[in-house]
């Protein structure tokens, strides 16, 4: 479990290593040994600030302690963000712990996704007010992880995944504009985050 998770942060970390800005988020949905699922949400902290002054344009941030503001934006993802697998099943999202900084990340333990999956809905519109905003999403199972799934507003923050010999592919919808251009700079920059931090992950799940 505990790798699962690290890889999922780490994961999430390289994506987001080039730019700290409020235009990108991840979303990473992971499953661990006991049918246990987790959804990680990351994000610039500046995201977390804009997305809830858009909604709520009262609001006072700086006079907010972080316990509050915590809760406030764990409130509003879990308003904002669905999961439904094989068409009958619904993710509950519980136990929000939070790691806050210039990047914040939000690791919600899933209630209710079945052990075998068949099809998969996820729509994550918690930050659909912030201009060209786009999210990146992965699906990690027990036998394999995905590709990279764009969210964004063309297809309304939503996707539906058939998943089909540990492979997930895409339903026929509303495709991405952005696909064919941040494929391949993800693509370098996962890569030479991992290359650097290998050493550093095996060395704490050995």
């Amino acid at each position: 479990m505990r790798k699962l998770i690290l890889l999922s942060l780490f994961f999430l970390g390289s994506l987001l290593s080039f730019a700290h800005n409020p235009q990108i988020s991840s979303v990473a949905l992971v499953q661990s040994q006991g049918n246990k699922w987790h959804l990680i949400v990351s994000c610039s902290l500046g995201a977390y600030e804009i997305e809830l002054k858009n909604n709520h344009p009262a609001l006072a941030l700086d006079r907010m302690n972080a316990n509050e503001f915590q809760k406030m934006f764990i409130e509003h993802l879990i308003a904002k963000i669905n999961i439904t697998a094989n068409k009958e099943y619904t993710g509950i999202l519980k136990n929000a712990k939070v790691i806050l900084g210039h990047q914040t990340d939000v690791n919600f333990e899933v209630e209710g996704l079945p052990e075998k999956l068949t099809n998969l809905q996820i729509e994550q519109s918690g930050f659909e007010t912030l201009k060209d905003h786009y999210c990146i999403l992965k699906v990690i199972t027990l036998a394999k992880e995905s590709q990279n799934f764009i969210l964004e507003k063309n297809n309304d923050y939503s996707i539906t995944l058939a998943y089909n010999n540990h492979v997930f592919t895409e339903k026929q919808g509303k495709k991405s504009n952005y696909w064919l251009l941040i494929f391949p700079i993800l693509t370098v920059f996962a890569f030479i985050y991992f290359s650097i931090k290998k050493k550093t992950l095996d060395s704490v799940t050995t």
